[in-house]
């Protein structure tokens, strides 16, 4: 064999082992890159259905009579759902901002069937040391 075959097939040979020596490291990152994207699609789709539930409140045009179930398919899992004296209330906000951000609350009587919608704006001011 002429030395550049020689080291080319060394070469070939040193990353084949290379490669095999790390490929669960490898197959780790590629698990994690998939990982950040499933995740990153899933945010894209929570904050979708919450400017949607936005401008549906906003307008209201949220229909009586809409029920939990509708409500969770077109708007996503609430962040909160509390159990109050008239029934219950499902709480959201922008999955991608914490403070502030504006929540909306909606709220369902005892039979889990939409009655009301508020949006709430929370801002934190901080105050100046003294």
């Amino acid at each position: 064999m002429k030395p550049i075959r020689q080291r080319n097939l060394f070469l070939c040979l040193l990353l084949g082992l290379f490669i095999y020596g790390c490929s669960a490291q490898l197959n780790t990152l590629i698990e994690v890159s998939r990982e950040q994207e499933s995740q990153k699609k899933y945010m894209e789709i929570q904050k979708r259905k919450y400017n949607l539930l936005l401008k549906h409140v906003k307008e209201g045009r949220i229909k009586k009579g809409l029920n939990k179930e509708e409500a969770f398919r077109l708007y996503g899992e609430p962040i909160a759902m509390k159990e109050i004296e008239q029934g219950s209330v499902f709480i959201y906000r922008d999955p991608s901002e914490f403070f502030p951000s504006q929540k909306v609350f909606l709220y369902f009587d005892e039979q889990g069937i939409f009655v009301n919608s508020e949006v709430v704006s929370t801002s934190f001011k901080t105050q100046p040391n003294q």
